[in-house]
């Protein structure tokens, strides 16, 4: 099982899937060479990185053809760069150091990074696409354009759009990516935003 986690510093979300998926072969690719200490540091202390099961690139992910080494992912997770929106509460200077520009531009690299990584894919592969963003261009509005450019791929069930809500509140309201969608999460949590999709084969 190949795995590109694609936008990996500072190595939190690499971790998580080597604990995962035992077996699985991961690539953790940042666009800074410099943050790449950060990740080995921490699945160090978690003891995860040994052996061949991990291997850190520095590349930029809309440019595959820099860094790629040919052979097709099984699944790759794609944490975009994005505004931010959703963390403001912890980290409240974002609404200070953003500008309104910045969602525009910020949308347009999510879908650069899309449209480079999605054929790097396996038929039958899984791609989960998050942001810490409640903007609808960094979330579903993103997804849906991804769905039309790309025919092969098959929107899966996912939590989407996740809106913050207070603890006392009980529950976090979750607005579905799809009828029917089982997922639920209690009490308060930040904004985020997640989509899967499915390459189809043939």
């Amino acid at each position: 099982l190949r795995i590109l986690d694609a936008c990996a510093a500072p190595g939190g979300k690499t971790a998580h899937l080597l604990e995962l998926a035992p077996k699985a072969h991961v690539t953790a690719l940042d666009a800074s060479a410099k943050r790449l200490p950060r990740i080995a540091e921490n699945l160090q202390r978690m003891g995860l990185l040994q052996g061949e099961r991990v291997v850190l690139k520095a590349g930029d992910a809309t440019q595959p053809q820099t860094w790629w080494d040919g052979e097709a992912f099984d699944a790759i997770l794609i944490d975009a760069p994005c505004s931010a929106s959703g963390i403001v509460r912890r980290q409240p200077d974002v609404r200070w150091i953003r500008r309104e520009s910045d969602v525009a531009q910020l949308a347009a690299l999510q879908a650069q990074i899309l449209n480079a990584l999605w054929p790097l894919l396996k038929p039958s592969g899984v791609l989960v696409y998050c942001t810490c963003s409640v903007f609808l261009e960094e979330g579903e509005g993103q997804a849906k354009a991804f769905e039309l450019r790309h025919s092969d791929a098959k929107r899966m069930s996912a939590p989407g759009q996740l809106l913050p809500r207070h603890a006392e509140e009980g529950s976090a309201f979750i607005e579905n990516a799809t009828p029917g969608n089982p997922w639920q999460l209690p009490l308060d949590h930040d904004g985020f935003f997640f989509a899967r999709f499915q390459k189809r084969s043939g």
